[in-house]
């Protein structure tokens, strides 16, 4: 990562050694590092050991020219891009100046030198460098703050996954060790006909239970992988006056108010359908189910557009959830705040899960005996994965 405290290299390539002295002098500055090369070779080994922000060279030197170590960095991964800034006092003939410019050479200076020229030129490039190493370096810490947030999602769902499946698994076992206990029973000798039709009944209704638990496991994997459902458009005015005919009896009889608001943009959605009436339904029956007995029940639903998302705000003034006491749970499976309403605990699982299958997020803002805020947001358009 890149730290703003450390030097920026600049390299230096010469055979005579007051050029190196008179260039240096030039160039050094506060941050700036100056390292010489007397040489093409050792210039070329020079940049196999440091990274350069500039480099500047003569053009004629003994053994290997200018010319020639630009053609090797220029081949070298490693050093292809960094910029080459040739340095001459003969080499002034159009045919040198064109070379050097094919060969990848940045700029020609030509001596005597105007050090505000050359001072300029290496600021310019010294700045470039700082900003590529700046976005490298922001670019890392970008993808190390993804990779965090997504092992912690994964963390997230491993722990739901294990919940979910000690959840399942004590159910299961309950019944079958119901059943087992059962069976043992009803071979004792002693027993009468009707104490052996009991059983077979409490066996029946174990048996049934294990059925449940194995059709609500289905429902929830089936929502959690919907690959074969189909998309399509639909209208989120009609979603949402279908799921409000469905309570109409309930609506009327409790005297429930519900204003809903959809924005113009915000009306299609390309989805599937079957799940967004599911969520809808599922949030409505909530809203409408968990009323408080004290006040007219009023209940907001607001529909509106945020770039490419679908935000779905269903607001009550019912009894609430006591969020720091329940909240870690809410989304659980068999999770169930209220034991006086009926109901499975598993209505708000399967609203996340779905919401979660067409690649959106519910959030749920609630305060007991005031009401609660369920926002889902969903993707305009859900595309194939």
């Amino acid at each position: 990562m890149y730290n703003q405290a450390e030097n920026v290299k600049i390299l230096i390539v010469d055979d005579r050694p007051e050029n190196l002295f008179a260039l240096e002098a030039i160039l050094e500055d506060e941050g700036i590092e100056i390292i010489q090369a007397h040489s093409g070779c050792e210039a070329i080994s020079l940049t196999s050991l440091h990274d350069f922000a500039l480099i500047f060279a003569d053009v004629q030197m003994p053994e290997m020219d200018g010319f020639e170590m630009l053609e090797i960095l220029r081949s070298n991964v490693h050093t292809r891009l960094v910029p080459v800034i040739f340095v001459t006092a003969i080499s002034k003939e159009d045919k040198y100046v064109n070379r050097g410019y094919s060969e990848g050479a940045v700029d020609y200076l030509f001596k005597p030198l105007n050090p505000n020229i050359v001072k300029s030129k290496a600021d310019v490039f010294v700045a470039l460098y700082k900003q590529k190493l700046a976005f490298e370096s922001q670019k890392l810490k970008d993808a190390k703050l993804e990779k965090t947030k997504l092992l912690d999602e994964l963390s997230q769902k491993i722990n739901e996954v294990s919940r979910f499946n000690y959840v399942i698994s004590h159910n299961l076992r309950s019944s079958i060790a119901s059943i087992i206990g059962l069976s043992d029973i009803i071979n004792i000798p002693s027993l009468s006909e009707s104490e052996k039709l009991k059983i077979v009944d409490y066996i029946r209704d174990s048996s049934l239970k294990m059925d449940e638990v194995v059709r609500d496991l289905g429902a929830v994997l089936d929502a959690s992988a919907p690959l074969d459902l189909k998309k399509e458009w639909a209208s989120m005015s009609a979603l949402i006056h279908h799921s409000k005919h469905l309570f109409e009896s309930q609506i009327q009889k409790s005297d429930i108010s519900i204003n809903i608001n959809i924005a113009e943009n915000a009306n299609e959605i390309f989805t599937i359908k079957s799940y967004m009436e599911n969520i809808i339904h599922n949030l409505l029956s909530n809203a409408i189910k968990y009323k408080s007995p004290i006040r007219k029940t009023e209940i907001f639903i607001d529909v509106s557009r945020r770039n490419d998302y679908i935000i779905i705000a269903i607001s009550d003034n019912g009894i609430g959830i006591d969020l720091p006491r329940n909240g870690k749970h809410l989304f659980g499976l068999y999770k169930r705040f209220n034991v006086e309403m009926e109901g499975k605990g598993l209505g708000l699982l399967m609203t996340k899960t779905q919401v979660e299958a067409l690649g959106g997020d519910i959030n749920v803002e609630s305060v007991a005996d005031i009401g609660s805020i369920f926002t889902v947001r969903v993707p305009m358009a859900v595309i194939e994965k």
